[in-house]
């Protein structure tokens, strides 16, 4: 008899190189893929892209905001490598990367509910699955 566990909602752990920054996408950005680190690493990405905006009520009155590129799962060695290429995600400017470790059977659900939060502005094709809520890296 197969059981089949049923997932409600995972909590990830968004890669940081420290609580103030995130990872520069690009190729002279510093974020090296080579190291051991990605060796193996299968998990679920965003790329995003950052700005600020004077909110004169709150505190502190400068905030960021967010705009999702592109998410996607896999090897993120791999992907992120390719992507680093694709002019579509080029084209939007400066950008940063985050990723988290998430079992291959669950890439495509997790992936499906960032891309269903998060609004990349470059589309990538989920599969219909039903999607399965984690903790987003920010706040769109």
């Amino acid at each position: 008899m197969k059981v089949q566990l049923s997932v409600q909602s995972m909590k990830l752990t968004w890669a940081k190189p420290d609580k103030l920054r995130w990872h520069p996408f690009g190729v002279f950005g510093g974020l090296n893929l080579e190291d051991k680190a990605f060796d193996n690493l299968s998990g679920v990405f965003c790329i995003f892209s950052t700005s600020t905006k004077f909110i004169p009520t709150r505190r502190p009155p400068v905030q960021p905001v967010y705009k999702t590129v592109y998410v996607g799962a896999g090897d993120i060695r791999k992907c992120i490598t390719t992507l680093r290429r694709e002019r579509s995600v080029k084209r939007h400017g400066p950008q940063s990367v985050t990723w988290a470790e998430v079992p291959e059977a669950l890439q495509a659900r997790v992936t499906a509910y960032l891309a269903d939060q998060l609004n990349p502005l470059e589309p990538h094709s989920n599969p219909e699955v039903e999607p399965l809520q984690v903790n987003l890296p920010y706040t769109p």
